[in-house]
């Protein structure tokens, strides 16, 4: 039996509920928004952010509704 298997079997799927998260990063007196997580906890969301982005003076993590609508991206027409 694997590890999943003892997991599911004891219950502990009810501890694996994903939520998206919006992590922003604070820079001086701004915050600035660096994007869409989808993970367990809100520190788990900034974790992943930092992995990728490098540490910020602080971050923080908002949940997003499954249902709302996706973040805006910017058009890479635009950016050139």
């Amino acid at each position: 039996m694997t590890k999943w298997d003892e997991r599911m079997e004891s219950g502990a799927e009810q501890d694996c509920t994903l939520h998206r998260w919006h992590v922003s990063f604070r820079s001086g007196k701004s915050w600035y928004g660096i994007g869409e997580f989808v993970a367990v906890t809100a520190e788990a969301a900034i974790k992943r952010a930092i992995e990728i982005f490098g540490a910020a003076e602080d971050a923080k993590a908002e949940q997003i509704p499954w249902d709302a609508a996706p973040l805006p991206r910017p058009n890479q027409k635009n950016l050139a």
